[in-house]
């Protein structure tokens, strides 16, 4: 007759014990996997706002810094006109013992 080995009931257990401390650590992994992607997913939804917001800023300044407004203001507020004649092409020569 064979014999049969009889399992005990502390290893069946512990390998219970092992088993559950395995699921309890994927499980925990998958829950922080989650967690970690819906940050990220909130971290780059806010860098698309912020990078839109930065690109109509700097449409604005754009706006703000050309040169049909600046020169409407400087007319209207300050009376300066811009004549293209006062800048010629003429070029000026100093000579450096001229400089003192």
């Amino acid at each position: 007759m064979k014999e049969i080995k009889k399992i005990s009931v502390f290893n069946i257990l512990i390998s219970f014990i092992v088993i559950a401390l395995i699921i309890g650590i994927y499980v925990n992994n998958s829950i922080r996997i989650n967690r970690v992607s819906t940050d990220c997913n909130l971290i780059k939804e806010e860098i698309k706002n912020m990078v839109q917001t930065n690109d109509a800023l700097r449409i604005e300044i754009e706006k703000l810094c050309s040169f049909n407004r600046i020169s409407e203001i400087v007319g209207n507020k300050m009376g300066m006109k811009y004549d293209d004649k006062a800048f010629g092409t003429e070029y000026i020569k100093i000579n450096k013992s001229d400089i003192k």
